[in-house]
Parts: C-alpha cells; structure tokens; sequence
C-alpha cells in the first residue's frame, strides 16, 4: 500500500471519529429570541429568565434534557412541571432567594449537572437574575 493512500485512509478514519465524538457532545440550542437575558454559562448548560410553553417545547425540540427551574413553588411552577416531563425532559427545582449563603441550592445543582445525561440542561428563574446568582455560587464552590 503507498504512503499516500495509508495517509488518505488514515485522514478519513480521523475525520469520523472526529464526527462521531462531536455528534455526542451536549449541545446548548438557540432560545436567545425567546428567553430574557439567554447566556450560555458553559458548554451543555444554558441559562435566562422565564421560559414559556413555547420556549420550553423549543427546548424540546433542540435536545435539551434537563430543565431546573429555581424559582419558588408559589410563583407557579406546577404547570411548567407538567408540561416539561410531558416533552420527555427531566424537571428539577431548587429555589432560590436572596440575601443568603447560595451553597446548599449549589451543590444540589452540582448534583443534577453531575449526571452526564442531564445535558444540555437549562436553568432558569423569572428575570434570569437568580440564575446567574445560582451560577456564580456554583462556580465558587468548584474552586474551594
């Protein structure tokens, strides 16, 4: 066999495999048109405000598994609940506030992110401030 054509194989074979570990990667879809203030906190997690029925069958649509919604139970969450496990995704709430230590609600989120099947996964709360609150407490507590 020549040199050229080991090479040719060679370079094929590199480039499928290439495709085949970039397919499996975790994804983030585009919900910036249809989420306040949309950000992509790291590769497979997403993160804003409010999601809509339609932003979450979007979500849906685009691959994403997991949806943590960390707003509290009494600003409404049953319905959105319903409707995610309905489009085949897991659903988890961890509610946040404000004015205290986030570490507790941040390890939990460690927990669910922990779980390679939870991605890509989008967080969210009404405005989209809490989420980025959550976020930063999450990212202090990996580097301790």
């Amino acid at each position: 066999m020549s040199k050229f054509r080991l090479f040719l194989i060679l370079s094929v074979f590199l480039a499928l495999v290439f495709l085949v570990f970039k397919i499996q990667e975790p994804r983030i879809g585009d919900l910036k048109g249809e989420v306040t203030n949309f950000i992509e906190l790291e590769k497979g997690v997403a993160g804003g405000g409010l999601l809509s029925d339609e932003a979450i069958r979007t979500a849906a649509g685009q691959g994403y598994k997991t949806i943590i919604d960390i707003r509290s139970p009494q600003e409404g969450i049953q319905e959105q609940k319903k409707l995610v496990e309905s489009l085949g995704m897991r659903y988890v709430n961890i509610p946040v506030g404000y004015g205290r230590d986030l570490t507790p609600e941040a390890d939990r989120l460690a927990e669910v992110l922990s779980d390679k099947a939870a991605k890509p996964a989008f967080v969210f709360c009404r405005s989209g401030n809490r989420a980025r609150l959550l976020w930063s407490f999450y990212q202090k507590r990996g580097k301790k």
